[in-house]
């Protein structure tokens, strides 16, 4: 049976886990925790963990990773803040989804350019070899569909339009 310390005010939570030292925020041993809370505790770990990563990758293209830059201390206050997260601290764990998040999808950005998408050719010669991959090999009518979509005659909805209906001829 579950008591009402899962309502405890933050303070009684804190003083808890200051005095028992309770591993990773269990509220009291052989009590469990409501899964959504574990999972969302987990996923605020691997954003702090997926930041700390960006960081250091951030760091080391510029190739000036040095101690006391600005990134540096961030990166000093997140490893710190990664230790002292608490599974019970629901309102942190939810600053921490909610402000990291945008955190991370800009590091990425500047991490992982978008690549450009591929050309007509490269997107034909990937389908003609998974294609081939399977055993199959391409009708004359396919071929010749195709390299009027790769010369541009056709655009991409007619290409696909055109092989359709070569597809039902076979």
């Amino acid at each position: 049976m579950q008591n009402n310390d899962d309502q405890a005010d933050p303070s009684s939570r804190e003083l808890l886990r200051a005095l028992g030292g309770i591993n990773a925020g269990i509220p009291a041993a052989g009590e469990p925790l409501p899964q959504e809370e574990v999972a969302a505790y987990l996923i605020a770990c691997n954003r702090i963990i997926e930041l700390l990563a960006l960081i250091y990758a951030d760091e080391l293209r510029d190739g000036s990773l040095t101690d006391g830059r600005p990134i540096e201390i961030e990166a000093k206050r997140l490893a710190a803040e990664l230790r002292s997260l608490h599974v019970c601290d629901i309102a942190e764990i939810a600053r921490i989804h909610r402000n990291y998040s945008q955190r991370i999808r800009d590091y990425r950005k500047r991490a992982f350019p978008a690549l450009p998408p591929p050309s007509r050719k490269e997107a034909v010669d990937y389908a003609r070899g998974s294609v081939r991959f399977e055993g199959f090999v391409l009708s004359p009518e396919a071929e010749e569909i195709n390299r009027r979509y790769i010369t541009g005659e056709l655009t991409l909805d007619e290409f696909i339009e055109a092989s359709k209906a070569a597809a039902l001829k076979a």
